[in-house]
């Protein structure tokens, strides 16, 4: 069976965003490398008219950052700031520019220096926590997001932050406080109604189908709410429940989501023991991922359960060929060959 979907840390917290485009990017009967060359040649001629602007510099960069060339984005920006070393935008750029290639000590220096122009900074505050964060420095972390929330008690982020600190270091209760917090401040934040769901979720708490709800509200595409709602149903034994959601997950979210129908086979197979539609689920699965070797076992094991002792040994070699090693397979084949001796007395 398939675990649920659960979300990477930062599902959604786009700190680190990229400025709005300027008037010479939005043509778009241009392709994008067109629009690129124009841009810059349009920044390099106003730099030319006016070096020592240092806008033209920092504009120039965001073009270049724009169409992954962050070195280029950098070079540009520091001669903005050699220009002009007080403006923490160009900071707030720089450490995103670094960050974008792992300079992680330079992205860090560059936040450092926004609180030096302006100690009261959120923005930059919550940039050093998350960047804390990420590397798990939680004490560090924590410091630069209270310090943010004394300043601006409504960020959600901050809040939203937090919850990560309390759930990787074990305070499940501290981390639905503050995700609650997060989800209260900004009613829209649809990471935090999906970690509040699985965080429910991991108790049994039927809760989680509230949150969940909630998130698909806020994206109805949501792959990952269809499919831990799912999961919470199938793992809590509501079995016809489940399979409507994975259709619901189907029909609405990605018609080709092998794992959706990969759980309804095993439901069909473990709990319901309808073993023709179990079989034509895993056919379907092995239809889009070829080397998908438990949908191979399974198949395997519906046919076995059927009396289809040829089909069953055939799908457990498949699996095999795939994963040599796969225990489950290796047992199965014996099942069979023994069967199959039997069957020939």
């Amino acid at each position: 069976m398939m675990k649920p979907f659960w979300l990477l840390i930062l599902v959604g917290v786009a700190f680190f965003s990229c400025q709005p485009k300027s008037n010479q990017e939005t043509n778009h009967t241009q392709n994008p490398q067109e629009v690129a060359v124009d841009s810059i040649a349009f920044f390099t001629e106003k730099i030319r008219e006016d070096a020592k602007n240092p806008t033209w510099y920092a504009k120039r960069g965001a073009v270049h950052y724009r169409f992954g060339r962050a070195d280029q984005a950098i070079k540009d920006l520091e001669l903005a700031i050699s220009l002009d070393s007080m403006d923490v935008q160009y900071f707030l750029d720089l450490a995103e520019y670094n960050l974008s290639i792992g300079k992680s000590e330079k992205t860090k220096e560059a936040l450092e220096k926004c609180l030096t122009i302006d100690p009261n900074h959120t923005e930059a505050l919550l940039k050093l926590g998350e960047l804390h964060l990420v590397v798990r420095q939680y004490k560090e972390s924590m410091e630069y997001l209270v310090q943010a929330i004394r300043i601006d008690k409504e960020l959600a982020k901050a809040y939203y932050l937090k919850s990560i600190i309390y759930e990787e270091t074990g305070d499940t209760s501290l981390a639905i406080t503050n995700l609650q917090i997060a989800a209260n401040k900004n009613s829209k934040m649809y990471p935090a109604y999906m970690k509040l769901g699985n965080l429910y979720a991991a108790k049994r708490d039927s809760l989680a189908l509230d949150y969940f709800r909630i998130a698909l509200l806020l994206n109805e595409e949501s792959i990952e709410a269809y499919y831990n709602m799912a999961m919470f149903y199938q793992e809590n034994g509501y079995f016809e429940k489940a399979l409507q959601q994975y259709d619901s997950l189907l029909a609405n979210a990605d018609a080709e989501f092998y794992d959706a129908l990969y759980n309804k086979g095993f439901i069909y197979l473990e709990f319901l023991e309808d073993y023709p539609k179990a079989i034509d689920m895993f056919t379907q699965v092995i239809g889009m991922k070829s080397n998908y070797y438990q949908a191979y076992h399974n198949r395997g094991l519906a046919h076995e359960l059927q009396g289809n002792l040829e089909q069953a040994q055939a799908d457990y070699l498949q699996a095999l060929n795939i994963l040599p090693n796969y225990n489950l397979s290796l047992e199965g084949i014996n099942r069979v060959e023994q069967k199959l001796k039997k069957r020939m007395q």
